[in-house]
């Protein structure tokens, strides 16, 4: 089934990043640990996944909007940190 709108070049441009973004925004969740204990881990590991999947299946459909999954997960990333902190009291 041929693809029902053309990618523009700009938008391709802009999914590779939002791909290479949504590595970099791995190293804080796997660096997590430093603060996290280990059984919440797993799950914030698994929430980074998530996002690299939507990050893939977006770069297939409309990469032009794939940063902003990048940004999201760096959002996301900060609030879960900063509510187990609160509620959790999880420290460094």
């Amino acid at each position: 089934m041929p693809d029902p709108q053309p990618r523009s070049t700009i938008g391709i441009v802009l999914g590779w990043i939002g791909l290479a973004l949504q590595l970099l925004v791995g190293f804080p969740y796997l660096f997590a640990g430093l603060i996290v204990p280990v059984p919440y881990l797993f799950g914030i590991w698994l929430v980074w996944a998530a996002f690299a999947l939507s990050a893939l299946w977006l770069f297939r459909r409309r990469p032009g909007l794939d940063p902003l999954v990048s940004l999201a997960a760096l959002a996301t990333w900060y609030a879960l940190l900063g509510l187990g902190s609160h509620f959790l009291h999880w420290t460094a």
